[in-house]
């Protein structure tokens, strides 16, 4: 977490998945616990109007299809802002300061997933669920990382 703390203090831009996003709400003070229910699997989530006007999110749909792999979740910071929700899990996406934290898997695509679920009786379900969202989902990652680089560039 330390150096999590020291690229918020420095106003460094940073982009956490998942146990990322968990780790720079609790540098920045929040508190992460367990989630009511496991998620793993396909589901959205929803931009908050802060998430709407955000840079992050620019270019990209008020409802987004994702992957989610978690059981934790985490708080908003003093001084963060959430920025996406979730029906199973509240809080999916935070800004603290240049940080920006993402609880879901906007990055997963058949490659990864097949990986990460070989041998498992969901694979097959997931795999597909990923091929029929496939152009979606490709075109929503590199916005949200060109987006993320164009932050990253930007004078402080």
């Amino acid at each position: 977490t330390r150096f999590l703390q020291e690229a918020a203090a420095r106003d460094l831009p940073v982009l956490g998945i998942c146990l990322g996003a968990q780790m720079i709400a609790k540098a920045a003070g929040a508190t992460v616990t367990k989630n009511r229910v496991e998620e793993v699997g396909w589901g959205t989530v929803s931009l908050t109007g802060e998430g709407l006007a955000d840079p992050l999110f620019r270019g990209l749909p008020a409802t987004i299809p994702v992957f989610q792999w978690h059981g934790d979740t985490f708080g908003i910071p003093a001084g963060g802002t959430l920025l996406a929700t979730g029906e199973d899990c509240h809080h999916q996406a935070l800004r603290f300061r240049r940080s920006y934290g993402l609880q879901f898997h906007l990055e997963a695509n058949r490659t990864l997933l097949a990986e990460w679920f070989a041998g498992k009786d969901a694979a097959a379900g997931i795999l597909r669920r990923c091929d029929e969202l496939a152009p979606e989902l490709g075109h929503h990652a590199r916005t949200l990382l060109a987006n993320f680089l164009a932050i990253a560039r930007l004078p402080r």
